[in-house]
């Protein structure tokens, strides 16, 4: 069990190896014809009414993922009050 992990974990080593050795791959070519673009074509349609700081976006986030994570416990707990009655 060992050895086919070391073996594994050599493979993707190698792998890492040449892919870097390549040069830059499909996502860098990606970025840099996004930024291009965006630089050269993009221009926005409105201002935005309100820029929040890093500090409010990162509150925005969480309440965002926790209110999320409410609606799936409400879901969950509906289905299995639906499929089982005197589950609670």
């Amino acid at each position: 069990m060992k050895a086919e992990l070391m073996a594994l974990a050599l493979l993707f080593a190698l792998f890492g190896f040449i892919n870097s050795r390549l040069g830059p791959g499909v996502d860098d070519r990606a970025a840099e014809s996004v930024a291009y673009l965006a630089d050269v074509i993009h221009q926005p349609w409105i201002d935005p009414l309100w820029q929040p700081t890093p500090e409010i976006q990162a509150l925005l986030l969480g309440l965002q993922g926790a209110i999320g994570c409410i609606m799936v416990a409400y879901f969950l707990r509906h289905r299995k009050r639906v499929s089982d009655p005197e589950w609670d």
